[in-house]
Order: structure tokens, then C-alpha cells, then sequence
């Protein structure tokens, strides 16, 4: 086959949790997201399972999923980089996580842009990358924070 059938973007974007409720606070506090109740997820028997949300500057919902296992398998790997514009946004975003006693990173330097991250209360790291660049600078970039470093499994060894 030649040509591949259309995309049409993301549908949502889905994070593993431990405790909805718990999820749920830090994603209204820390992001200014809004549970959309209309979407809640159930099994046939009523149990809530999903919560999906709606979050400021995102086109795309979050749903955040019951499913501890998964949730304890991601802590420490960031399978979501959020776009912000510049160094100076993600500047901003640092100082509001200061502002909320979230943990991050601080403000780091990046290959090619600059970033700082913080983790959901299940470990799970979310990175705010600015869309702004510099030059392409591996030996430059903050490689040797904890917030950037691979984890140690994943690197091969020489």
C-alpha cells in the first residue's frame, strides 16, 4: 500500500492513577484542569473507573484511569511532553510550581530548547518543553538532572 488511511489528530491523551479522587485534585490544582462528569467511565455495574478532563491550553482531554499496576510501571519514565511557548513560559510555569509547593525541576536546559518538570502524584513525570529553541547542544543540555536523565534500566550498556 502506497498511501495510509487519513488521521485526524489525537482523540485524549490517557495517564494511568493509583486513586482517582487524588489525581484528579492535583491535575484541577496544579493545571487548572475541569472534570467533565459527562464523561466519567463506568463498568456495566457502575463502578467509576475514568475521569476525563478537560485542561487549559490542550485541545485534546486527559483521562485519568484507574489502573494502579500501570501507574507504578510509568513512575519515572514521562510518556507526555506539553508544549509551552519560550524559556520565558516555561520560567512562569516553574515559578507557579514553586508558588503550589509542587516538586519540579526547575528551569533546565534542554537539546534544543529549555524545560522544567514535575511528576503526578504517582511519580509518573510530565515535562513542559518550550516550542522556542537554541542551537542544538547535547554536551550543553541538563542531562545530568534526575528530572532528564534516562532511566538507568533503559540505557544500554557500552
Amino acid at each position: 500500500m502506497s498511501t495510509f488511511p487519513a488521521l485526524d489528530g489525537v482523540h485524549h491523551h490517557k495517564y494511568p492513577v493509583t486513586d482517582l479522587a487524588r489525581s484528579l485534585a492535583w491535575w484541577e490544582r496544579v493545571f487548572g484542569a475541569r472534570r467533565q462528569p459527562e464523561w466519567d467511565h463506568r463498568t456495566p455495574e457502575g463502578v467509576l473507573f475514568a475521569y476525563l478532563l478537560r485542561v487549559p491550553g490542550l485541545a485534546d482531554p486527559v483521562e485519568l484511569r484507574l489502573a494502579p499496576g500501570s501507574a507504578a510501571a510509568l513512575a519515572g519514565f514521562d510518556p507526555l511532553t506539553l508544549a509551552v511557548a519560550d524559556e520565558a513560559a516555561v520560567r512562569a510555569w516553574a515559578r507557579h510550581f514553586d508558588a503550589l509547593e509542587v516538586a519540579n525541576s526547575g528551569v533546565l536546559r534542554g537539546i534544543t530548547g529549555w524545560l522544567v518538570a514535575t511528576a503526578d502524584p504517582d511519580g509518573v513525570p510530565i515535562r513542559l518543553y518550550s516550542r522556542a529553541s537554541h542551537e542544538w547542544d547535547p554536551e550543553g543540555a541538563d542531562l545530568g538532572s534526575p528530572w532528564t536523565a534516562p532511566l538507568p534500566r533503559d540505557v544500554p550498556a557500552r
